[in-house]
């Protein structure tokens, strides 16, 4: 019989606590970028101004704000406790379709600055780009609906998908090798 040994609480925990120290100061960052792009950019459209600065920062307040959510269940929550850390909640699969909306605002504003920078020459490159980033926004819904239909990571063998890491939670008693 093969006994499934449990990785330390640092190992699983470490590299998310980090991402989300990462994402506190990326969201520093923006702050300031929004701030600069509002008071020095005369000549953006007020409708362009509004959707790529000030709605794309309020929607990943929100992400930030889900995730942090996350972060004080696992952290203050339920501390030391493994199955917290390695079980996939709704917070991560709201915030990937989240972060499609965001990555799809984001690409459609690069894709208008090619299309604007190039005096509307590359219908093919501006369309690729649009084409793709609502392909990304599609998949990430598709992502959301597909993850909630089993959170566990036991279904998933031990693989989350939405962080990217080796869980290694024990198998079940059909996993088990007599």
């Amino acid at each position: 019989m093969v006994e499934a040994v449990n990785p330390p609480m640092s190992l699983l925990a470490g590299p998310q606590l980090l991402g989300i120290m990462f994402m506190w100061g990326l969201q520093g960052a923006m702050l300031v970028q929004v701030y600069i792009y509002s008071v020095y950019s005369h000549s953006s459209p007020m409708g362009w101004k509004c959707f790529t600065a000030y709605l794309i920062f309020i929607a990943d307040l929100v992400q930030i704000g889900l995730k942090s959510a996350f972060a004080y269940h696992v952290y203050v929550g339920h501390h030391s406790d493994i199955v917290s850390v390695t079980t996939v909640s709704a917070i991560w699969t709201g915030a990937a379709a989240l972060e499609g909306l965001i990555g799809w605002a984001v690409q459609l504003f690069f894709a208008w600055r090619i299309w604007i920078v190039s005096k509307k020459k590359t219908h093919i490159l501006v369309g690729s780009i649009v084409t793709l980033s609502v392909a990304q926004t599609i998949l990430g819904f598709v992502s959301l609906v597909l993850s909630e239909r089993d959170t566990s990571m036991e279904a998933k063998k031990g693989v989350d998908p939405i962080l990217g890491v080796c869980t290694c939670a024990p198998p079940s008693s059909s996993d088990e090798l007599d």
